[in-house]
């Protein structure tokens, strides 16, 4: 009775227990909603997302094995596998929120495994060859990876009503952890096996998804919490495309796509910009690892609290706005420009920031809509990122090559965070 009084403030389920309430027999019971089979199914969802993730997170070091397997390529022409790579992960995500609709949740997870992977494994085989690496790095195991992107957390929020956030918490934890422990083992791996070895090492890793495959389906409840909602919407007289299209839905893609293109940016450059700034470019280099560390923490405290009131989520996203524009305006200050503690300190406030409103999205998202219509939802939230993705290595060269330097691109950073502060608050007010 609880937990259905909990999903009717959220919005998954109706105010009242009716006796006719189709979630009713699923309450409280050992393997239903909330339970311990829920953690573990969320466990292996989110183990599904960090071994499908281990390439995405090692291109930084992919990206200068390609430029030292290859010395006479370019940064921008050893840049385009990855490029491709990013730009496929989110529009293919969309075509799987699509597919879900007629696939089942396993079938899409086990498709994403084998496209990925195998793609990784061909690959080792075309190292000197770019428009080959373009074609399986960019297209095969960007589209394969694209699954991980929404149905993993689709399955999550299915399997939760009381503990939605908690449980989402995790999957920003193993991104988090993914950048910081792959880039480490990749790094390592390159030295000892060239790239090919590489690649063939993050294939094998890849096939680990098989295990997330076995466990990882939609929720037995499924069709309960749709026919939920769709009498909801029968009750409110709106149609399909009114229930999807909502500003809640306009206003998420635009905070995701702005955090995104600033975490992942900075992310590219910061080791440059702490060299230009007198600090050894292996200090800049763990300055990254600070930034995933504040994502993990965050992650982790984050969650819980937000279970614990209706609004909560906004007033962290609102707060994390703040506090990644003041930690920027820390790193570029005359005070912490330069000093590598006070660079530390803030690229963890840096990276808190993303950590603590990235998965809360999803969160908002997983309230709104149906079991059928969430893995869409995520999916046009991921494709907000194409754009900012797209353009933000060319941006970077523009501003840092015609300007000198790269405060120019924080001041950027601390504007967009700005913009999301006073939405966040107008959101925040206005419920």
């Amino acid at each position: 009775m609880q937990q259905t009084e909990v999903a009717a403030e959220s919005g998954t389920a109706p105010p009242a227990v009716a006796s006719d309430d189709p979630m009713k027999k699923y309450l409280n019971h050992a393997q239903g909603p909330d339970s311990i089979r829920a953690w573990y199914v969320a466990f292996f969802a989110v183990l599904y997302v960090f071994f499908s993730w281990c390439a995405f997170s090692s291109t930084p070091v992919l990206y200068v094995a390609l430029m030292e397997t290859n010395p006479w390529l370019s940064r921008e022409t050893a840049s385009w596998p990855f490029t491709v790579m990013s730009c496929c992960t989110f529009t293919g995500s969309a075509i799987f929120g699509l597919l879900v609709r007629r696939v089942s949740e396993r079938n899409l997870l086990l498709l994403g495994t084998l496209l990925s992977s195998s793609s990784l494994l061909l690959s080792s085989f075309f190292t000197h060859n770019v428009t080959v690496l373009a074609a399986l790095l960019g297209l095969g195991h960007g589209f394969g990876i694209a699954g991980s992107t929404c149905i993993p957390s689709a399955v999550i929020t299915q399997h939760f009503i009381k503990y939605r956030a908690t449980a989402m918490s995790l999957f920003s934890i193993f991104a988090s952890l993914s950048g910081i422990i792959y880039p480490i083992l990749a790094t390592f791996v390159y030295r000892e096996y060239s790239l090919s070895g590489l690649l063939l090492i993050l294939s094998a890793l890849s096939c680990n998804q098989l295990l997330s495959v076995i466990v990882c389906d939609a929720a037995p409840w499924k069709a309960a919490l749709q026919s939920l909602v769709a009498s909801k919407a029968a009750d409110d007289k709106k149609s399909g495309s009114e229930r999807f299209c909502r500003p809640l839905l306009v206003n998420t893609c635009i905070t995701n796509a702005l955090s995104n293109f600033i975490m992942f940016a900075l992310v590219l450059f910061v080791i440059d910009f702490e060299t230009d700034n007198g600090i050894d470019s292996a200090d800049g280099a763990f300055l990254v690892v600070m930034t995933c560390f504040g994502w993990l923490i965050a992650s982790i405290f984050v969650g819980p609290i937000v279970d614990r009131g209706k609004y909560y989520d906004r007033y962290v996203i609102l707060s994390s706005c703040v506090l990644q524009a003041l930690a920027l305006m820390f790193m570029i200050s005359p005070i912490g420009k330069g000093v590598y503690w006070c660079q530390s300190l803030a690229s963890f406030f840096v990276g808190w920031g993303q950590g603590s409103r990235g998965f809360l999205m999803f969160v908002m998202l997983s309230k709104k809509y149906s079991p059928n219509l969430v893995p869409m939802a995520f999916a046009v939230m991921n494709l907000s990122c194409f754009l900012p993705f797209l353009l933000r290595t060319p941006l970077i060269g523009l501003i840092r090559d015609n300007l000198g330097e790269y405060d120019y691109i924080f001041y950027l950073f601390i504007f967009i965070n700005f913009i999301l502060t006073v939405d966040w608050l107008a959101m925040s007010i206005w419920k």
